[in-house]
């Protein structure tokens, strides 16, 4: 079981087998560690088959059975190709119940598969089910009595869509990415998804790989703040700059890092933000306007609206958010990161020329031991067992802690040697960059009233800006990839989040968002992995360090940053373009979109094992890669000139739309590994169909259709067995 969570995609084959005398030729396959819905959770079972299949573990007398139907693709005929799975059960048998049931003894398990081309009929469920809280028996067998019903709609389904679609359901019920039906349904359940973990929240931050987090993310966040304090400054008359930034960034990252359902997320600046204050600040000097009032009514306006979509959960509609729109969004700005921190470099190499004619006669000593008189002269570290274990800690100490390490000795060189570098400039004062503003900002300031109503528009253009986003950089860390234990809070996050917006209206501050990059790294500085325990040993990931103490100790020194101007003003800044840079290349690492486009440059047989490569053909792989690299050119296009990038966030809504019609290129089960399924939208349950009435049809128009209880659940699986 470990060397199958170790390596992607590890794959049990049985000896082949025939069905019959004449029959066709099979062979099983088992997923150690799970694959498709039941990757990292189950067991799954597989087997090419034209026939019914059975799979039997005598220890609870579990069995589960189907029966093949001709105009499935899986039983017309008999595939050729080694990687086609065929037909099976991703979640075959869960690691709870293999620990419970003692499944397996000796590291060896006995599975037995059956195939009888005689039987035509079901083979009845044993009374032994699994111990969890759904309801798989009752489940099965109401699909069994539906797909009976002359003219159900569920007759047009496969057995293998409905289980795909009631698990997929299932998540988004689990993640609070389904409609609860009610008002502040999806908040109150975010809640009390969150309530438990608390505390817990900042007893596992007492670990020095945060204090290493802590430091990398702080230095990370604050030139950024700076640098757009400094754009913001030339867009808005220095209405707002640096100062305002950083107390900014200070107040939301306070109150994001105590309340947010997700504090993983780094709340930061975003460029379509830059471009939407330059155009209200533009129309303000056209109306001969005061410019921060009228943004304090966009700001309440935005506040109002956001708290109206968390009322009617409108954060359920992330779950259109698949794959293919997030990797291009996060391929993006990472793109973004890289190609910033070069072009920053190479301005700064005009400004400050390097030079090329000093001395380089460098008379430097140099030596080294072999294997054999290290081991005669030092006998103590002869024992390489002490040696490694000594090594690995120290080794993740200096991985830990590598671009702190970094910025202090590229820091301290560039001081001894005196190189002009341009430093990082940090304001010296705590007060507002206008010295004719204060903190808290006036309504109206000779401002009409009606300037209220006109700031609805561009309150709706601002709104889509944060929520898509804030929505976005939530679902790229909410990953499953990731492991979190403690749950999501896109409902919460948005709440918060829109309580902030009109504290940064009031009092005059830029608003900041979830910032991709930035989370994506202070994800994976919290990345929580086995230790080593022989030479070649790949460590294993176990998940993330979930808590809440890196974000406010990092927002918490941004606030205090100005006391700290004399030392910060040290810091060269290509030593934080530095960082920029490696920001941006760590974050492409997991996105299996790169994965893809570094596959496109291989040869064959140099290819890494993926997943996706054993399920998917080759040039289905090629053509989904490079239909992304399309829309991937065009946000880039679309972000890279002014006039165009405050429409950065309504393309990324034409990305779901283009996701959605390539439903019609690629098959669902080919979506399914090189993307996500996307939820049926025309989809309502069945006791909705109850409701009449304009109002009561509205209402769940609005809210979305009411969860059903396991009690109304049972109560229509019995009607349905008595009919």
């Amino acid at each position: 079981m470990a060397e199958a969570k170790n390596k992607e995609g590890m794959e049990l084959v049985s000896p082949p087998f025939y069905t019959s005398q004449y029959g066709y030729k099979l062979q099983a396959s088992l997923f150690p560690n799970g694959n498709g819905a039941g990757e990292d959770s189950h067991i799954s079972f597989h087997s090419p088959s034209s026939t019914s299949q059975l799979a039997q573990k005598k220890a609870c007398n579990i069995v589960e059975s189907f029966i093949p139907d001709p105009t499935w693709k899986n039983f017309q005929r008999p595939s050729r190709e080694p990687d086609s799975l065929g037909f099976g059960f991703p979640k075959f048998v869960s690691y709870e119940m293999l620990k419970k049931r003692h499944f397996m003894k000796d590291d060896t398990m006995f599975i037995r598969v059956k195939v009888d081309p005689s039987k035509i009929v079901a083979m009845p469920l044993p009374s032994c089910r699994q111990e969890s809280g759904t309801l798989p028996l009752e489940s099965s067998l109401l699909r069994q009595f539906l797909l009976k019903i002359p003219g159900n709609v569920l007759q047009k389904k496969t057995v293998e869509e409905l289980d795909e679609e009631e698990e997929e359901q299932k998540l988004r019920e689990e993640s609070g990415l389904a409609r609860s039906g009610v008002l502040f349904g999806g908040l109150l359940n975010d809640i009390k998804r969150k309530v438990p973990w608390y505390w817990s929240d900042f007893k596992d931050a007492l670990a020095m790989q945060c204090i290493a987090s802590w430091i990398f993310l702080y230095f990370a966040c604050l030139s950024p703040i700076i640098t757009f304090g400094g754009l913001l400054s030339e867009a808005t008359g220095r209405n707002m700059a640096a100062m305002e930034s950083l107390v900014s960034g200070f107040v939301c990252g306070m109150g994001y890092g105590f309340f947010s359902g997700q504090p993983l997320t780094i709340l930061g600046s975003t460029g379509p933000v830059l471009v939407f204050e330059t155009i209200v600040y533009d129309f303000c000097g056209t109306m001969g306007w005061d410019y921060l009032s009228f943004r304090f009514w966009i700001g309440t306006w935005i506040a109002i609206i956001l708290l109206i979509l968390v009322a009617i959960d409108a954060s359920a509609l992330v779950c259109y958010i698949t794959r293919f729109t997030e990797e291009n969004f996060a391929t993006l700005i990472a793109f973004i990161f890289i190609y910033k921190a070069v072009e920053n470099v190479l301005a700064i190499g005009k400004k400050y020329p390097v030079n090329t004619t000093g001395s380089t006669n460098f008379s430097v000593g140099c030596s080294c031991f072999v294997n054999e008189s290290v081991a005669n002269q030092y006998p103590n570290i002869a024992n390489t067992t002490t040696v490694n274990q000594t090594l690995c800690l120290v080794r993740q100490f200096i991985s830990d802690f590598a671009v702190i390490i970094a910025i202090l000795s590229m820091s301290f060189l560039d001081f001894k040697v005196g190189i002009p570098t341009p430093k990082l400039e940090v304001p010296h004062e705590f007060k507002p960059t206008l010295p004719n503003r204060g903190w808290i900002i006036a309504p109206f300031n000779h401002n009409p009233f009606y300037s209220v109503f006109v700031a609805i528009p561009p309150a709706l253009l601002g709104t889509i800006l944060i929520f898509m986003d804030q929505q976005i950089t939530s679902v790229i860390i909410n990953r499953k990839e990731y492991k979190l234990k403690k749950g999501c809070g896109y409902h919460l996050d948005l709440f918060i989040l829109s309580i902030l917006i009109q504290i940064c209206s009031a009092m005059g501050l830029p608003w900041f968002v979830a910032a991709t990059v930035l989370s994506i790294n202070h994800v994976n500085s919290l990345k929580l992995e086995s230790e080593c325990a022989a030479p070649g040993d790949k460590p294993q990931f176990l998940g993330v360090r979930e808590q809440r103490v890196t974000h406010i100790l990092i927002f918490l020194s941004i606030g205090l940053s100005v006391f700290l101007t004399p030392m910060l003003g040290h810091i060269p800044m290509p030593v934080l373009f530095g960082v920029f840079l490696y920001m941006g290349v760590a974050s492409l690492k997991g996105l299996q979109f790169f994965d893809r486009i570094l596959i496109m440059f291989m040869p064959n047989k140099y290819q890494p094992d993926y997943m996706f490569l054993r399920q998917v053909p080759i040039k289905k792989v090629h053509l989904f890669t490079i239909i992304q690299i399309a829309c991937l050119a065009c946000l880039w296009a679309i972000k890279s000139f002014s006039q165009t990038s405050i429409l950065f966030p309504l393309m990324l809504v034409v990305m779901i739309g283009i996701r959605k019609s390539l439903d019609c290129i690629f098959t669902r089960r080919e979506l399914k590994i090189l993307d996500d399924v996307m939820p049926e939208m025309s989809k309502r349950h069945e006791l909705d169909n109850a409701e009449v009435g304009c109002g009561a049809k509205f209402a769940r128009f609005i809210l979305g259709p009411k969860l059903i209880q396991e009690k109304e659940y049972i109560k229509c699986v019995q009607v349905v067995k008595d009919a």
